[in-house]
């Protein structure tokens, strides 16, 4: 026979579920209207304006242990320093290319993303275990040829 405990503790459920069934519109409404708010405020708390041209030295050696340090300001113990002048209204990072973008996302074509919910996730676990399964078949390939070779 259940406790007493476990009893009380399936009606207390039941009622926080049906409690939160109830009301979860009325929760959602006021939180997405709580998020725009704080959006807009914070949208309104931006600079409009980029920044005036700055100038940014920056000085890179190595320490005793050989690890790499930057700073901007210059160190007072070591003898080789070298130095680099960035300007804020240069990029110094190098442009992507289209083929770095699908190599990082591995999207050679144009695919629907999932929406959400409890599956949003297989689509990139079937390319997955393919990618591994024709990864195989490759590998077992040439072992073949090879076998066949020798």
């Amino acid at each position: 026979m259940r406790s007493l405990f476990f009893k009380l503790g399936v009606v207390l459920a039941a009622l926080v579920g049906w409690v939160v069934y109830d009301r979860w519109d009325d929760w959602s409404a006021h939180t997405a209207a709580s998020v725009s708010a704080v959006s807009t405020k914070m949208k309104s708390s931006l600079p409009t304006e980029p920044p005036a041209n700055v100038t940014t030295k920056v000085y890179k050696w190595q320490d005793a242990q050989g690890r790499w340090q930057f700073s901007n300001e210059a160190p007072k113990t070591q003898a080789k320093v070298s130095t680099q002048t960035y300007n804020s209204n240069e990029n110094v990072m190098q442009r992507l290319t289209p083929e770095d973008i699908a190599l990082v996302t591995r999207k050679n074509k144009k695919e629907e993303t999932p929406v959400g919910g409890v599956f949003s996730h297989l689509p990139a676990a079937v390319n997955t275990a393919r990618d591994a399964q024709n990864a195989t078949a490759q590998h077992e390939e040439q072992t073949q040829r090879a076998l066949q070779q020798n």
